[in-house]
Formats: structure tokens, C-alpha cells, sequence
């Protein structure tokens, strides 16, 4: 269970940009690659605070490898941000492959699983992030050929919902 606190739009291409041309079905944005880059969403401080997790679809052709996913809240750059980096792990051909992540203080690390295969994520951040800041540009960087192409759908920062058992009462008859 979880609750959405910010979802950034696939079905335009409004506010997106990257290293290639980028196109949207009105359910994803497909990037065709000519080199190795990015593919990112700028916006105008959006209020994230809510969240503790981040999770996106993701999914390429070719020799796509993620290399890195970035968020900057409060500005944009380096110092602003929150860095998952991975070990460039190849990107299925049109296979979804769901990542979420932690997006919570004191986060050091987290893993990515890829048809059963776990990957390491160290997360690191910059000296002036703060997860109280608004997001500015989420961020995904990648290596790849040019004419590859990477596609990402249902981005989202969310509250993800904790539950625990309070007590438990005897029920006897």
C-alpha cells in the first residue's frame, strides 16, 4: 500500500529533454538514443516532502546499460541531489523492469533485482541536498548506441504506507 505524493507526467513530452529525440505515447516517454547521456524531467519546485520512496518502469533496446538515477531538490545541481548509481547492468530488450528505490535521510544503499539477479545501489548525496526541498529534475543516465532506445513510464514519489500489529485478543468460544 502506498500513497502518491508526486507523479511526473509521461503522456507528453512536456518538460522533458535528453541526449536524443524524444517521443511519447501518452503512457511513456521513449528516448531514441545517439550516444551515451541522459534523459531527464525538469520542473518548477514540486513539494515531494511526503515521500520516502521513488519508483519508475523502465525499459531499452539495443545495448541500453542504467548507469544512474538522480533527483535534485532545492537546485540543480550536483550538490543538489540524490545519486543512486548502479554497476551498469544491461536493460532487457522490451522487458519492464520496475525500479524503487529509498528516498529517505541517511539512506546508504538499496538494491535493484533484474529477473532474480540482485544489484547494488549505492545512494549518496550532495552537500547542500535536503529531503525537505522541492524536486527540480528527476534524472536517469544511461550508456547506449546510437538508435537505441529507452523507454520510462509511471514515475512516481510516494508515501509508502507502514503497518504493525498493536495487540492481539484471545478470540475463543
Amino acid at each position: 500500500n502506498y500513497r502518491t505524493v508526486y507523479s511526473v507526467a509521461t503522456s507528453g513530452t512536456t518538460g522533458w529533454t535528453g541526449t536524443g529525440s524524444i517521443t511519447s505515447d501518452g503512457e511513456s516517454i521513449t528516448l531514441t538514443a545517439t550516444e551515451d547521456g541522459n534523459l531527464l524531467f525538469d520542473t518548477t519546485a514540486v513539494n515531494t516532502l511526503e515521500a520516502d520512496r521513488l519508483r519508475f518502469k523502465i525499459k531499452g533496446s539495443g545495448s541500453v546499460e542504467l548507469k544512474a538515477v538522480r533527483s535534485y531538490h532545492g537546485g540543480t545541481t550536483s550538490a543538489f541531489r540524490v545519486n543512486w548509481d548502479n554497476d551498469n547492468f544491461v536493460i532487457l530488450d522490451d522487458n519492464w523492469l520496475t525500479v524503487d528505490v529509498p528516498f529517505v535521510s541517511g539512506t546508504t544503499g538499496t538494491s535493484i533485482y533484474q529477473t532474480g539477479t540482485r544489484h547494488d545501489v549505492p545512494v549518496t548525496t550532495g552537500g547542500s541536498f535536503d529531503y525537505e526541498n522541492d524536486l527540480r529534475t528527476f534524472r536517469v543516465e544511461y550508456n547506449a548506441d546510437d538508435g537505441d532506445t529507452i523507454q520510462i513510464k509511471e514515475v512516481e514519489y510516494y508515501k509508502s504506507v507502514s503497518w504493525h500489529v498493536h495487540s492481539l485478543k484471545d478470540m475463543t468460544d
